[in-house]
């Protein structure tokens, strides 16, 4: 036997080893995998032998069978099943003869979350909608979420209006829960798989969510956090409370946000603020999230005689110590009607903090580097241009590192505790500014005159006008904040975790979306 048929027939027999070996060597969910795989060695085959080899047959068949099981395995986890009240049959939209209804008792929704931001984590909130049968949209207490494993993890439900199918037997339920998923690996990341369910006998849901409201102030509770919004003053947030040592109990050396914390500067343009107080409306207080609005207004936000409103949706989740802060200004137009405006007033939250020495400040300056020293006169990180960033000590003070695009967080840290203010795409909704001051103030713009001008110079370049669209100007209008209160000794990582989650969300969706959609049910 020559040289080259001695390899030949030791690669054939390579080949028929590891194919009868794949069989267990490889979990259910990597099927398609392990074809692509053995298509290479079937091609590798074929350039030495004909296809009437027996070896080459074998491998030919084994790959067709884990194709027809492969397809097999799709249709059971993708299979439309018309969702149906318990005890209907037939008609529009059955499943058929010998078919089993989806009732409380066999529900059972597969929802997939993906990490996309390529870091992975853990007890992260994610949303999405999942199709359920008509009648368990008011059994929101029996149903539950759980993992591949079959335990409930943090969840809040809401049902959505409207019905589809067989007389409008099927609804949508809008579902929120805590999620962990390993780090995406590019195409054919799986993530984590969850389950919808329905269990009466499980005992009632507790959470640490609470949220109260007097005429005064709205307190919201999440178990490791506590803050307070003033309904009488111009605080955003008149105070914030980490809970170190789980007691139950927020002292008073547990503050990380103390009193005296303004949603706007107290002179704008040389005119005093106009009214005091702010709206506040509880939105939503659910089990896993809570949602407040706030809004300032009449000539505090305002030039000239224009006032205008800013308006600040904080959400809270159980059992989290992060806020997540969107902002929004509707600036009055000469006309009087309230809309964007090419020229946002200046306006920041800021936030003064109870840290004790010594203080430190670290600051995201993308690619994983950061930059970490002690507060000393402060940190002013400006986000300047699409592709361009610097870090001063102060405004207009000393710089001290340039670069392309910051990640877009900064972190100051005390001797017990700290916060991480975050802004959701920092690089790309240029100019932007987090900037903290030698006596621990922190500050995120939300509004700027220079966020004006880049509004009205893409308007010009759109449609070669002076004045911005309504749409143009709305997108500069908006801005998404994230609080993260943490204890000491926190590591710069999970900073850059936390952001990187912020700036990419991960995806939830049910695999069967599709399959149930109003349009596949006959």
């Amino acid at each position: 036997m020559n040289t080259t048929a001695r390899r030949a027939f030791f690669l054939g027999w390579t080949v028929l080893v590891s194919i009868f070996a794949a069989g267990s060597a490889f979990p259910a969910g990597d099927l398609q995998w392990e074809i692509q795989s053995l298509e290479r060695d079937l091609t590798a085959l074929e350039q030495r032998y004909t296809e009437k080899h027996p070896d080459v047959r074998a491998l030919r068949q084994r790959i067709e069978r884990l194709k027809k099981e492969a397809g097999e395995e799709r249709a059971v986890r993708e299979k439309p099943r018309p969702l149906q009240r318990a005890g209907e049959s037939g008609g529009e939209g059955s499943a058929g003869p010998g078919s089993e209804p989806i009732t409380a008792e066999n529900l059972r929704v597969p929802i997939q979350v993906v990490d996309r931001s390529g870091l992975g984590f853990g007890a992260y909130p994610v949303s999405t909608v999942v199709p359920i049968p008509a009648g368990l949209d008011a059994e929101t207490k029996a149903i539950r979420v759980v993992d591949a494993l079959g335990r409930a993890v943090p969840a809040q439900f809401s049902a959505l209006s409207g019905g589809w199918g067989d007389g409008g037997s099927s609804r949508y339920l809008a579902v929120t829960f805590l999620a962990s998923a390993p780090p995406y690996r590019g195409e054919g990341s799986s993530g984590a798989l969850f389950f919808l369910t329905v269990d009466r006998a499980a005992p009632p849901k507790t959470s640490p969510l609470v949220v109260q409201e007097t005429p005064e102030a709205v307190t919201v509770v999440t178990g490791p956090l506590k803050f307070v919004i003033d309904r009488k003053g111009r605080n955003l947030l008149s105070g914030v409370w980490l809970d170190r040592d789980g007691s139950g109990r927020f002292e008073g050396d547990e503050a990380v946000v103390v009193p005296q914390t303004e949603i706007i500067p107290e002179r704008i343009h040389g005119k005093k603020g106009g009214k005091a107080g702010a709206i506040v409306v509880v939105e939503e207080a659910g089990p896993l999230r809570a949602v407040i609005r706030t809004e300032v207004g009449g000539e505090t936000i305002g030039r000239g005689d224009r006032g205008g409103v800013l308006t600040a949706w904080i959400t809270a989740y159980a059992g989290l110590s992060l806020l997540e802060i969107t902002t929004h200004h509707q600036q009055a137009s000469p006309q009087g009607d309230r809309g964007p405006h090419s020229a946002p007033p200046d306006s920041a939250l800021t936030f003064r903090l109870g840290l004790r020495e010594p203080v430190t400040v670290t600051v995201g300056l993308g690619d994983g580097m950061y930059y970490r020293s002690e507060r000393g006169p402060g940190m002013f990180l400006a986000q300047e241009g699409y592709d361009r960033f610097r870090l001063y000590d102060r405004p207009g003070g000393n710089h001290l590192r340039s670069g392309r695009r910051a990640d877009g967080y900064l972190d100051v840290s005390g001797a017990t505790h700290g916060v991480t203010a975050m802004v959701r795409h920092f690089a790309e909704t240029w100019p932007n500014v987090i900037a903290v001051d030698a006596e621990n103030t922190l500050r995120v713009p939300t509004g700027s005159k220079r966020m004006g001008r880049r509004t009205a110079l893409t308007g010009r370049a759109a449609g070669g006008a002076g004045t911005p669209s309504r749409e143009t100007a709305e997108i500069f209008t908006v801005k998404e904040i994230q609080l993260f209160f943490h204890g000491p000794r926190t590591a710069p990582e999970a900073f850059r975790r936390l952001c990187a989650l912020f700036d990419t969300p991960p995806e939830a969706f049910s695999p069967v979306w599709s399959a149930l959609s109003p349009a596949s049910v006959q």
